[in-house]
């Protein structure tokens, strides 16, 4: 099976509550983590593109994955 071009959509939620609040923002990240960005990512379907976005992409260091797109 060949590999198929997903498009992860993928914010940090610290760094978007922080903007969000008005705060400083205090993580290790950019201050652009607080939009959604678009990541491409290749993979054999949308749920191991999935899982390669939260491995790349950690929930325990305040990311979210908003959705997977084919591209």
């Amino acid at each position: 099976m060949s590999l198929k071009l997903f498009e992860a959509r993928i914010f940090n939620r610290d760094v978007r509550a922080a903007m969000r609040a008005g705060r400083a923002n205090d993580t290790a990240f950019d201050d652009s983590w607080a939009e959604t960005r678009f990541v491409e990512i290749k993979a054999m379907s949308a749920d191991f593109a999935r899982q390669i976005a939260e491995r790349r992409y950690p929930k325990d260091q305040g990311f979210e994955v908003e959705g997977i797109d084919e591209a």
